[in-house]
């Protein structure tokens, strides 16, 4: 029985680092696509903010616990944060 020479147990060895790759990609891909089901739904194009255009007024709750509305903060250095997810 003739062993292998060192090329083709290399190319075997990058062959079955590639299948495992490919099919923990997957498996994550999958896996996410159950997680967050929701996460390709994006707001429509015709009610979505155009870029450049003043922010739509909103009022949120902050980390006290105090509504605070967007149109409160005009004049002042804002950012807004938004996590998509659900926890």
């Amino acid at each position: 029985m003739r062993r292998p020479d060192s090329q083709s147990r290399l190319l075997s060895g990058r062959l079955v680092v590639l299948v495992i790759g490919l099919t923990n990609l997957a498996l994550v891909e999958l896996s996410c696509s159950n997680l967050f089901p929701f996460s390709s739904r994006l707001p429509e194009a015709e009610r979505a903010p155009a870029v450049g255009a003043a922010a739509p007024d909103f009022t949120l709750v902050d980390q006290h616990g105090q509504a605070v509305a967007l149109s409160s903060l005009r004049g002042q250095q804002t950012v807004l944060v938004f996590y998509r997810g659900f926890w």
